[in-house]
């Protein structure tokens, strides 16, 4: 699943958006984040849905404090893994026992269907609890409430 997320970062340009709905909040440090940086550079914007009692979440908004592009936002019934390049493809991850298995859809009937989907779970999301990755967080913080 990473290598897919990586290719995703690496041919994002200029006025693409990155979309997810991560579970695990792991994973993003080193090179993820690198392409991650990279891509915000050419003017890529990203969008996180996340789970909001999970223990790394502080760690995962601190990755994304000096991107101004990217935002997050927290819901408590996060199960499924997956991220999209705008509206040309999807990346969907399915656990098995020991590890994910990941497809790349790029159907743009499917992928509009699955970013319609998020796009509704987003402005869900973002106007409940809407995650601030520039303040400090503090253990124990409450980090959902606005």
């Amino acid at each position: 699943m990473i290598d897919s997320l990586l290719e995703q970062y690496k041919r994002a340009g200029d006025g693409d958006d990155i979309w997810a709905q991560t579970v695990g909040l792991q994973n993003f440090p080193g090179q993820v984040h690198d392409r991650i940086m990279t891509a915000a550079s050419r003017g890529v914007t990203f969008r996180y849905l996340v789970t909001l009692d999970h223990p790394a979440l502080p760690e995962f908004l601190a990755l994304f404090k000096n991107i101004a592009s990217a935002s997050v936002a927290g819901l408590r019934d996060n199960r499924l893994r997956l991220q999209g390049l705008s509206r040309r493809e999807v990346v969907i991850a399915f656990p098995t026992l020991t590890t994910y298995t990941a497809i790349k859809f790029t159907d743009a009937v499917f992928v509009g269907l699955v970013r319609d989907w998020f796009d509704h779970r987003w402005a869900a999301a973002a106007k409940k609890a809407p995650l601030s990755m520039s303040k400090s967080l503090a253990q124990g913080e409450n980090i959902a409430e606005p």
